[in-house]
């Protein structure tokens, strides 16, 4: 996947997040290596067993090892809990103004060729709680060039997705620590 991504055109960084595990072998090290390619070292180790610990701490001396892995750890580490998708029912005024906010906004996802302009739509999509709206670029419906960037300008264009109104992210969305499991 690494190499792949690192051939695509305007591609800044590939960054890697791992919670260290699992040990990398010779071969995805290597991809590691790579030019504007980065990895994040969650701080997991909190939530888990002292084996899981003791694997942790050796990737992470692995990392240190490897010349030219370009890696950092994560510190006090929260994620927020995308659980939701209730009807929020906020004017256009505060989606725009939570969608400005909102660190999941450009983290794009491609899945069977459509294209979802932030994470909580496409697992909202793929559990079938959302729906397919006029913010997800179909790839394989366009077949001319000139019209997919167009499609896609007016998808990194937005001032809002519909998807807002469907979403917690960033105010009311409740923090969960690095590990923790939720049900």
């Amino acid at each position: 996947i690494i190499e792949n991504v690192r051939k695509i055109n305007n591609v800044g960084i590939v960054n890697v997040f791992t919670n260290g595990t699992v040990m990398p072998k010779e071969k995805l090290l290597h991809q590691l290596k790579q030019e504007f390619v980065t990895v994040s070292l969650s701080n997991y180790s909190k939530n888990l067993s002292d084996e899981q610990h003791k694997k942790i701490i050796e990737t992470r001396k692995v990392f240190i090892n490897t010349e030219g892995v370009e890696f950092f750890e994560a510190e006090n580490f929260t994620w927020m809990d995308t659980r939701s998708f209730d009807y929020v029912g906020d004017s256009k005024q505060k989606m725009i103004n939570r969608f400005e906010n909102c660190k999941l906004k450009d983290c794009y996802r491609l899945y069977n060729g459509k294209m979802f302009r932030c994470l909580h739509h496409y697992a909202g999509y793929v559990t079938g709680k959302l729906h397919i709206d006029s913010s997800v670029v179909d790839i394989n419906d366009i077949e001319d060039d000139s019209k997919l960037v167009d499609a896609l300008n007016r998808f990194i264009n937005v001032d809002y997705i519909d998807v807002c109104n469907y979403c917690e992210l960033p105010f009311k969305a409740e923090a969960v620590s690095s590990g923790e499991q939720l049900i």
